[in-house]
């Protein structure tokens, strides 16, 4: 989003993030599970002097298919911020927590497409919003 120092409420940081992560996921007769660890690095906003703190973030998935082509499985996801620093000073108690916990459907509708549903719940939030997260992703495959 965009940044405008004069503005209270942004929609941007005004900032780049790098976001290393890793992945492993495993298939074992119906069931899936995944596991994915990211770590998000944001730069400093040079008109602020404010750098976000850095955040850990942990996402797991476990699926069973219940038909040849459908999965119903769950999600339990975990983030941690440290604290934000202004002018290279921590600035107490502002790092971030949040937990998430919901269910996911996954479709296979043909050999080259799919669809997955995720809801959310968000919960033992710290310095961010809190609510429902409802996701829906559409997949086109290009080769089967």
């Amino acid at each position: 989003g965009s940044f405008d120092k004069a503005n209270a409420a942004n929609m941007g940081k005004g900032v780049w993030k790098v976001r290393p992560m890793v992945g492993a996921a495993k298939r074992i007769g119906d069931f899936d599970l995944e596991a994915t660890l990211y770590y998000n690095v944001y730069e400093k906003n040079r008109e602020t002097g404010v750098t976000a703190g850095s955040e850990t973030i942990f996402e797991s998935y476990a699926g069973y298919y219940i038909l040849p082509g459908i999965i119903l499985g769950g999600n339990v996801n975990a983030l941690y911020g440290q604290d934000r620093r202004l002018n290279g000073v921590s600035v107490p108690d502002t790092g971030t927590r949040k937990f998430q916990a919901g269910p996911t459907v996954y479709w296979r509708t043909s050999a080259h497409t799919s669809v997955t549903v995720t809801a959310l719940s968000e919960f033992g939030v710290r310095n961010s919003s809190e609510g429902l997260l409802l996701t829906a992703r559409f997949v086109w495959r290009l080769q089967p």
